[in-house]
């Protein structure tokens, strides 16, 4: 967590900045995103077709190409 909260309360700009200075990576952004979608979408029904493995594959790939 970035400055004690969930990362999925950050604001964008808060992202950018904690990604900027190595605090966090893609993947625990990604995952972070993830976990949340996994916990509201029962509730919501937003979210048809999950495309959290390719979401996963995609920010391992920005990780290691840093």
């Amino acid at each position: 967590m970035v400055e004690n909260k969930p990362l999925w309360q950050l604001s964008a700009t808060e992202i950018a900045i904690a990604t900027r200075n190595g605090d966090l990576t893609a993947a625990e952004i990604t995952e972070a995103a993830i976990s949340r979608q996994e916990a509201v979408n029962p509730h919501l029904n937003a979210v048809v077709v999950s495309l959290a493995d390719q979401a996963r594959a995609d920010a391992d790939a920005l990780d290691k190409s840093k």
